[in-house]
């Protein structure tokens, strides 16, 4: 302001109206000691750092920024109207894991202060200063899609109780649900094991709901059952008259209470305990709240003293709460390693952070806030022994809870974020100049790397930090402490992986894992801890741990990330086979961290890495496993309906039968295109093995296979042409791909048997048996009418497909022994380098020589009908789903636009980057537009859009897909240009793969597994919505 309107005794206006003077003035006094005066102090060199913590001294324990696990980022725009969501994902061309294009979700707020995902991160709130709530729905089957559940803009304002904290209490049904993780890797006799622990979810049980509590001490609570709309019922604390609260923090405990703490304008804090009780199941009838004052007054603001600088003591005005949190106990109980129960847990614990305040205020001086001592209390419960003379009156010992102070923990600079990680083991502190240290929070000491180290329980231990950042705002670390998300000045959301404290590799950013180090060794183990964590919690990502290794290690190292993954995870039993009591290789399938650990295997690859030939053939085995096993759960799922139990007549009345409800016929298209993709791939592994037969017996008629004449993407890794190696090498060999192949071959073989379909190719001729007239119309006859088409086309038999991958039809046992180290290790090495073994490589001759060639083969006893195998052979980015492209030329295949060659131009128009580099479809040369590639959905397996389509060609049949590539999903018939740049697919963030956006809400008439599979992509990744022209490359 200019003097001379000071010394006229003007109004400062601008003063006057800012912000943290009314903020100071609603609290009805200062929020520091009596002399502190926070808004008259000047700012320091980073003004936006300095206003964060002046919104953390007055604002409450909200947060504006927020990780949910599905990998989800929220964030409160600086206008207070705005809240945008984002996520990361691989940009294959660049190789590097970026942030989504933001959504913007309308709040109908006009000042939101705080917002927080629940338990699972499906539901977002969002409240504004004057304590109104939003809470948004993230649909089921794209992660940038909301539904607006619950509308603020009704509520009542108050502008006098403004929210300052939230809490979503535990998603659980009821105290039978079991909560599981992993809560370290430990270390014996040379290799790593997990310390599996699991308890149960903390009462109350609410579905759907979270309290918030305002500045006079008001306690709400929203909550909803069946998906009904959402109710408040509100609680007024015992709170003293005319109190002012500035900080709330809250926590469920094993009582099933609430822990409240209420942080004063005056420096107290007052402890409650509320319980809530649901009386009933009723949906209208709202739960019972309670209140019990715990301890009042627990304590003041602490005197700052410095005793090396008795200048620093003079200088500094007193302390400001920025960070109040009730740490809970931990829910887990029971260890399966040692199985005994754990010992005793930590109780729950009260923290609060005080940031000094010095009343400098020369522009160039350090700011107004200065060092941070950290305050914690520990809560017990004590039982009192009664008095003698009232033994015998019957009464219970009273329990009471009791709050025990904890010795202090001193910081050189002031708190940014304080953050527990899952499971409670580990707490994440971020401060001013961006450093983000990891401690232990028992007992506040630094978490710091030990060579000798035989346990791993945090990623504290590894020697990684993040990079400082001096313009960092509203901090937060992912649900796996992997990446560091933060907004800079203007309002963007920047991600930050970690770093080495060291720097002795070459490349300053990248470092060469050696598994021989011990710090390299408990690095593998702590990422593979955090992937564990992740599998046993609800819509959890590990996209954060992925991008965090792509950004740390080279990519050499990552064999050894993988070679860990599977010995840590998985014994012998789960990868040879053997006889049932020894083996559950047939269990396989329907784990789910075989398929987490398959998906997370696979997302390790990253195209731009340079990868050699054998880790292209790993990805594209780990993928065709990762779709098998997809389509497995599928048709077993409609497997299981066909052997549902006929339902009971009513005694009462039996002239009625309840009939069982069929299957949706969107769920039946869903299972017969997997059963048209599995048969074309059934077909590409057999010619591909009749091929290599082909070669022995009659090699004048081939060229001599050679790596430098015929290019990778036709070899598939078979550079001899023998069998010996190659993709089709890894599918028969590795036990998994086997496994999984010959459980879907039985599964065909079970639904064709109980439909009477049998089908023969004896003589040269398709001697078939037709499914009854009665099976008409039913799912059954449906789903068999669909093998039976594909048996015909292809020329298999369901005979010869459980021939061809049953162990006991050949007389080599493939070079595995049951319960043999040796065995495991070779295949975990089949599977990471994509080299097949030496006791494995006569595979390929023994299938030939044993099971399809001769009198007793498959062929000559009429099971296969090579003519019709050759006829019916598919096209190979139909067997691949695309995901060739990615092996082979390096990148997905994406929407292009030639603009020399438009429509009624004389050309095509339309197209789609792709193809293997080597000069196949989709590639353009010399200027000239080649033939585009079909793309397909990977769930539904048909094609999405394809360039005839697009350039108003007549539809074509789509090779081996029975479907016109113009009549598919997604995109169906696109008739301009217009049409093709606004139309909606779903993109998968981790590889890319494409699907259909109108995919309708699973609901209950669909098979319950199938909700989780439609979720994700084939390989795990979150889909994402988003128009063509948001992915377009114009060339």
């Amino acid at each position: 302001m200019d003097p001379q309107m000071q010394q006229a005794g003007d109004i400062d206006v601008d003063n006057l109206f800012n912000e943290e003077n009314l903020n100071n003035a609603a609290l009805g006094g200062g929020i520091l000691s009596e002399n502190a005066i926070l808004h008259d102090t000047v700012f320091g060199s980073a003004p936006a750092q300095t206003e964060q913590l002046a919104e953390h001294a007055t604002h409450g324990s909200l947060s504006k920024l927020t990780w949910a696990r599905p990998g989800l980022i929220a964030h409160i725009r600086e206008d207070g109207t705005t809240v945008e969501t984002s996520l990361q994902r691989l940009d294959t061309k660049s190789g590097k894991w970026v942030n989504v294009k933001p959504r913007s979700l309308d709040t109908t707020l006009e000042d939101a202060v705080g917002l927080a995902w629940n338990t699972t991160g499906a539901e977002l709130a969002v409240l504004d200063r004057k304590g109104r709530v939003n809470v948004f729905n993230l649909f089921p089957t794209a992660a940038n899609r909301f539904a607006h559940t619950r509308d603020g803009a009704t509520d009542q304002a108050d502008e006098l109780n403004q929210p300052i904290g939230l809490l979503w209490l535990t998603l659980s049904r009821n105290s039978q649900d079991k909560k599981k993780t992993v809560l370290e890797n430990v270390k014996e006799n040379g290799k790593w094991k997990h310390e599996h622990v699991e308890g149960g979810y903390y009462p109350p049980h609410a579905l759907r709901a979270f309290c918030f509590i305002g500045r006079t001490g008001r306690f709400n609570m929203l909550w909803t059952k069946d998906g009904s709309a959402f109710k408040l019922v509100a609680l007024n604390l015992p709170t003293p008259d005319a109190a002012t609260y500035t900080h709330a923090a809250m926590s469920q405990t094993p009582e099933g209470r609430l822990l409240v703490a209420l942080h004063e304008a005056t420096g107290d804090i007052s402890i409650y305990a509320v319980s809530i009780v649901f009386t009933s199941n009723d949906a209208q009838t709202p739960p019972t709240l309670n209140v019990e004052a715990v301890d009042h007054k627990l304590s003041a603001v602490p005197p700052y003293i410095d005793t090396r600088n008795q200048a620093v003591t003079d200088m500094v005005d007193g302390y400001v709460l920025t960070h109040l949190d009730i740490w809970p106990e931990s829910e887990y109980s029971w260890d399966h390693l040692s199985k005994q129960h754990l010992s005793p847990k930590q109780p729950a614990t009260l923290v609060a952070a005080y940031s000094s305040c010095n009343n400098q205020r020369n522009a160039a001086g350090n700011g107004i806030f200065g060092s941070t001592v950290i305050k914690r209390w520990q809560f017990q419960q004590a039982q009192f022994q009664l008095h003698p003379r009232f033994g015998g009156s019957g009464s219970s010992e009273p329990v009471e809870t009791v709050v025990q102070p904890l010795p202090d923990t001193f910081l050189s600079a002031p708190i940014t974020n304080l953050q527990v990680m899952e499971p409670g083991n580990a707490v994440a502190i971020t401060t001013l100049d961006g450093t983000t240290t990891f401690y232990d929070p028992y007992t506040m000491t630094m978490i710091s790397p030990d060579p000798s180290q035989q346990i791993v329980s945090s990623v504290g231990q590894v020697n990684i930090d993040f990079m400082p950042s001096s313009n960092a705002t509203n901090q937060c670390l992912s649900p796996h402490a992997m990446v560091l998300a933060h907004t800079d000045p203007d309002g963007q959301i920047e991600l930050t992986t970690p770093r080495y404290r060291d720097y002795t590799s070459t490349n300053a950013n990248l470092r060469e894992l050696d598994p021989s180090n011990s710090l390299d060794e408990s690095l593998i183990a702590s990422y593979i801890l955090s992937f564990s964590r992740s599998c046993w919690h609800a819509n959890s990502t590990f996209d954060d741990i992925l991008s965090s290794i792509h950004a740390t290690v080279t990519p050499a190292s990552l064999i050894h990330i993988r070679r860990q993954l599977f010995t840590t995870l998985f014994q012998p039993k789960n990868l040879v086979p053997g006889p049932p009591n020894t083996s559950e290789l047939d269990k396989v399938p329907h784990s789910m961290i075989v398929y987490k650990a398959l998906a997370f295997h696979f997302g390790l690859f990253n195209p731009q890495n340079h990868p050699t030939k054998h880790e292209k053939l790993a990805h594209l085995w780990t993928w065709i496993v990762l779709n098998l096993r997809w389509s497995i759960v599928i048709i077993g799922d409609t497997y299981k309906s066909l052997h549902q139990p006929q339902p009971q007549q009513n005694p009462s009345n039996p002239q009625t039968r309840q009939q069982p409800q069929p299957l949706p016929p969107q769920f039946l298209d869903l299972v017969t295109h997997n059963i048209r993709w599995i048969f074309s791939l059934y077909n590409f592994i057999i010619q591909s093995i009749l091929l290599t037969g082909d070669r022995q017996t009659h090699p004048s008629f081939f060229n001599p296979p050679s790596t430098s004449t015929l290019p990778f993407s036709q070899t598939l890794g078979d550079d001899a042409g023998d069998g010996t190696q190659g993709l089709i090498a890894l599918l028969m060999n590795c036990n998994w791909s086997r496994s999984f192949l010959l459980i879907m071959s039985r599964l065909m073989k079970a639904i064709a048997t109980k439909a009477a379909v049998n089908i023969n190719f004896a003589n040269g001729k398709s001697n078939q048996v037709g499914i009854s007239s009665s099976l008409s119309g039913t799912t059954l006859g449906r789903v068999a009418h669909t093998i039976q088409q594909c048996c015909l086309q292809h020329g298999i038999t369901v005979n010869a497909l459980e021939a061809l991958f049953d162990q006991k039809f050949h007389p080599d046992k493939w070079g595995d022994e049951a319960g043999n180290n040796a065995t495991l290790e070779r295949q975990v090495d089949m599977m990471i380098s994509g080299y097949v073994s030496k006791p494995y490589q006569n595979t390929i001759r023994n299938i030939l020589d044993h099971c399809v060639n001769g009198a007793e083969g498959l062929r000559g006893k009429g099971e296969l009908d090579r003519l019709k195998l050759m006829e019916g052979m598919p096209e190979g980015g139909y067997v691949f789903l695309n995901m060739d492209d990615v092996a082979f030329g390096g990148y997905r295949p994406v929407f292009t636009i030639d603009e020399r060659s438009k429509p009624g131009g004389g050309g095509n128009g339309f197209g789609f980057e792709g193809g293997d580099g080597d000069g196949e479809d989709g590639v353009q040369k010399n200027g000239k537009v080649k033939p585009s590639r079909v793309l397909y959905d990977a769930h539904k397996k048909l094609p999405l859009c394809c360039l005839q389509s697009l350039a108003l060609n007549p539809p074509t049949v789509a090779p081996g897909t029975g479907q016109a590539s113009g009549m598919g999903t997604g995109l169906g018939r696109i008739t301009s240009t217009e049409e093709l740049l606004a139309a909606q697919v779903r993109r998968c963030v981790r590889c890319g793969s494409l699907s259909d956006s109108n995919v309708e809400v699973v609901n209950k008439s669909w098979p319950r597994q199938l909700l989780q599979l439609m979720n994700r992509c084939v390989c795990d990744g979150s889909w994402i919505v988003e128009e063509v022209r948001e992915g377009l490359h114009l060339d």
